[in-house]
């Protein structure tokens, strides 16, 4: 967006009679700026103790709370950096899909599942964090099934915030 100024210079001299001017433009270059706030309330760690915790999965409702101020329009994002967990512990020996877990926003009922692929979580317009979407509360829910081996397992989930 660029925003024009326009500078007027009069001079005046006492014994002349005639009216001297100038315009000069200034430019003022404004450029897209986003300020995100993403906190996490608890600990996201799952312990599923049951086959019915297995099946229906668990959720944690307001894991996280993310805020934003931005002067554009902004799209939220969400993704995994590898397809599947890894074993994160002795026991573990296989790789649980990252489609396992889900995300959603208290502005939203259903729940994204997880992929390499970025997926929208949220949107909303330029503002500060009063505005509109520019905060929310982010439940994660994961749901193992009865493919998955026992064990422990690790995924890096990856937020992106960029202006549409």
């Amino acid at each position: 967006m660029r925003l024009s100024i326009i500078f007027l210079f009069i001079s005046f001299i006492s014994n002349a009679q005639a009216l001297v001017s100038q315009a000069i433009n200034a430019n003022v270059l404004v450029k897209s700026v986003m300020k995100m706030e993403l906190k996490k309330n608890n600990t996201i760690d799952f312990k599923f103790d049951t086959i019915e915790e297995l099946e229906q999965g668990i959720i944690k409702n307001n894991a996280f709370d993310f805020k934003l101020k931005s002067n554009n329009n902004w799209i939220l994002m969400v993704s995994s950096l590898t397809a599947n967990f890894l074993p994160a512990g002795p026991d573990s020996d296989g790789e649980a899909p990252a489609s396992i877990v889900s995300f959603r926003t208290d502005k939203k009922t259903n729940f994204v599942s997880l992929s390499q692929n970025p997926k929208e979580l949220l949107s909303g317009n330029r503002g500060s964090f009063t505005q509109g979407n520019n905060t929310a509360k982010l439940d994660v829910k994961v749901t193992p099934g009865l493919e998955n081996s026992g064990g422990l397992y690790s995924i890096v989930v990856v937020f992106t915030l960029s202006p549409q």
